[in-house]
């Protein structure tokens, strides 16, 4: 955990051997998971489920594919995964042009193309939480 909604559906089907998620298999699979003690956020219309201990706001993480392992699709990244990764970034980089912060995050979470609606999140949590600054175009890394 952290774990979108759909990712956990398509995870709990491929343990039963099904590789296809139809609409009625996921509704049935949310509607069981509404009974498990979990935390939720929201963003971008999609569900994240976190597990009982983990606070989303203290959340300092992020989780990039192993070596020949399988990549989430962007959709399936939490923006507090991506904030995490924007202060990695620039706490190496100290000060990026957006679109190279950008490409760089992209390149921690095994994508060669733009998260798209992850990124925007992401970056948005990234400031909003103090991990960045932006300065004439620029995303600083303030002072710890």
């Amino acid at each position: 955990a952290p774990v979108s909604a759909e990712q956990l559906c398509r995870r709990v089907l491929a343990a039963w051997g099904i590789g296809r998620l139809g609409i009625r298999q996921e509704r049935r699979i949310l509607s069981l998971l509404e009974r498990v003690p979990r935390i939720t956020t929201q963003s971008g219309g999609r569900e994240f489920s976190w597990n009982p201990g983990q606070l989303p706001d203290s959340y300092e993480d992020f989780r990039v594919p192993e070596e020949g392992g399988l990549r989430r699709d962007p959709e399936d990244i939490p923006p507090e995964e991506v904030a995490n990764a924007v202060r990695y970034v620039l706490r190496r980089q100290v000060s990026l042009p957006r679109e190279d912060l950008v490409r760089e995050v992209y390149r921690l979470f095994g994508f060669q193309r733009s998260l798209a609606e992850a990124s925007v999140a992401g970056l948005q949590m990234a400031l909003e939480k103090g991990f960045t600054v932006e300065e004439n175009g620029r995303f600083i890394c303030p002072r710890d």
